[in-house]
Order: C-alpha cells, then sequence, then structure tokens
C-alpha cells in the first residue's frame, strides 16, 4: 500500500530535518525510509532558485561628471592644473609662490 503524499509544508520541514542533520541526502533517505530519487525532485521543485549566497553580481558605476580645473592668478601670472592634480599640492606650490 503507497503512503500518503507529503504536502509542500511537511517537504519542507524533511528539507530542514536533512540539512540539520549532518547526515547525507541518501544516509538520511535510508534511515527515514525515503525515496531518494522523490527527495531530490521535491527538493529540485520547492528549493529557492537563484539566491546562492556570495555569488551575486553587483553593477558599479561611477559618476560622469567633470570636476573643474583648478587655476589661480598671482602678479599677472595665472597657475592652472586639471582635475587631476593633487590639491594639496596645488596648495603648497600657491605658497611658495607667494613668498
Amino acid at each position: 500500500m503507497k503512503s500518503k503524499a507529503r504536502t509542500k509544508a511537511q517537504w519542507l520541514l524533511i528539507f530542514d530535518e536533512q540539512q540539520n542533520s549532518g547526515l547525507s541526502i541518501k544516509a538520511f533517505c535510508e534511515r527515514h525510509s525515503i525515496n531518494l530519487q522523490t527527495f531530490r525532485a521535491r527538493k529540485s521543485d520547492w528549493s529557492p532558485r537563484g539566491k546562492k549566497p556570495g555569488r551575486a553580481l553587483v553593477k558599479i558605476e561611477t559618476p560622469k561628471t567633470k570636476r573643474a580645473a583648478i587655476s589661480c592668478q598671482f602678479k599677472g601670472i595665472e597657475l592652472a592644473c586639471n582635475d587631476s592634480v593633487n590639491p594639496q599640492w596645488f596648495a603648497d606650490m600657491i605658497k611658495a609662490l607667494a613668498q
């Protein structure tokens, strides 16, 4: 005589029980008289898909804003640099010119 079919909730509890048992799926099924192929089929049917921890891809976008160039006029001389110049270096240069 065939046993009554399990509900989805019952299968989910069985999957948790197997996971926490420390047994392989095969050993767990043998111990609890569960058909191995049925266990795997139900697990495949109801396991969340695409939720593998640590494997998510994240899209990174850099802002496409243009930073203004740095410039300064001192005693009729203009010092201008592009935005790749370190601002501290630029400030030190202005201080040196002012001496």
